[in-house]
């Protein structure tokens, strides 16, 4: 076909896609699976990418899609100074309907919730289109970070606290984090690299936890002398009472001396 495909069959596979009757000129939601299909679709009949208000095939100049490199994943992935040593991973999946089975009205009200998620994290699923399923997958986030956790080392959920970027993506000291959505599930994944993120100049870097030490604890080292110069000065010390010790005894026996003559 070419590039003008008629609406009607646009609408018609998002409608079969969807399991119900849509406009491709609606606002659709679409998972990640279902772009994929979708995307396929486009590129097998040669026809622009086209979803969602504000876009219609005769104005169109959007390039052919080519799903073999339209990145329709999360892009949230791991950067390349995350790579290293992992001290665990952790996945979680949960049933949106399950953690939340009615609507959540006032949700920093509710003591159940409270006991669970911080008020930044209530606050971040309250600016979220779906407050349900953004604290569904901030809890699989922090079930997946106690799974990543050795044996030796506990947490509890209220001790952990998801924080999200400007993008959007979810970050917790020392874990690469990843949650997604589909239907009624959120799936999250946790990578423990045993290090904490710390910004400099604005950029984000993991820093080993053996070499973390803050600047109240590192004064007091930088003002005390190293062992072996504190040994040094003792012993100099030392020396100088022997001597001033021998002059004070030289000095007893000359005024002896005096007496005698």
């Amino acid at each position: 076909m070419g590039g003008n495909l008629k609406s009607e069959e646009r609408s018609e596979f998002l409608s079969r896609l969807l399991d119900r009757r849509v406009d491709w000129r609606e606002d659709l939601k679409l998972t990640s699976g279902q772009k994929a299909r979708y995307f396929a679709w486009c590129d097998k009949n040669r026809v622009e990418y086209l979803l969602g208000p504000g876009t219609n095939e005769e104005s169109s100049t959007s390039q052919v899609a080519d799903v073999s490199t339209i990145a329709y994943l999360s892009p949230h992935h791991a950067d390349a100074h995350t790579v290293g040593s992992i001290a665990g991973i952790g996945v979680d999946i949960q049933q949106i309907s399950e953690l939340f089975p009615q609507d959540l009205s006032a949700p920093k009200a509710d003591e159940s919730l409270t006991s669970i998620f911080s008020l930044k994290e209530l606050s971040y699923a309250e600016s979220s289109s779906d407050i349900r399923q953004t604290l569904t997958g901030i809890f699989a986030a922090k079930e997946a970070i106690i799974k990543a956790c050795p044996n030796n080392e506990t947490r509890s959920l209220p001790d952990i606290e998801i924080l999200h970027q400007s993008d959007g993506a979810p970050t917790y000291a020392g874990f690469q984090l990843s949650i997604s959505h589909s239907g009624n599930y959120a799936v999250a994944v946790a990578a423990n690299f045993g290090d904490s993120v710390s910004k400099v100049g604005g950029q984000e870097s993991f820093v080993s936890a053996d070499s973390q030490q803050t600047e109240a604890n590192r004064a007091p080292q930088v003002k005390k002398p190293p062992a072996s110069r504190l040994r040094r000065i003792l012993l100099w010390v030392k020396r100088l009472i022997i001597f001033l010790g021998m002059i004070g005894g030289l000095w007893v026996l000359v005024d002896k001396l005096n007496l005698l003559l």
